[in-house]
């Protein structure tokens, strides 16, 4: 697992977070990308 990932979970855990990290198949550098990959809006990513 990348390092920013589990710098990530590791933020989340210190303000109580519970996050669920996914790694996609496909590339996700933008936001329209992201949300082909998720299969949502481009008005739900937030990068």
């Amino acid at each position: 697992m990348a390092k920013s990932i589990r710098r990530i979970e590791a933020a989340a855990r210190a303000a109580n977070l519970e996050i669920q990290v996914e790694q996609m198949p496909d590339s996700t550098r933008t936001a329209t990308q992201a949300a082909k990959a998720c299969g949502c809006h481009v008005g739900q990513i937030i990068k």
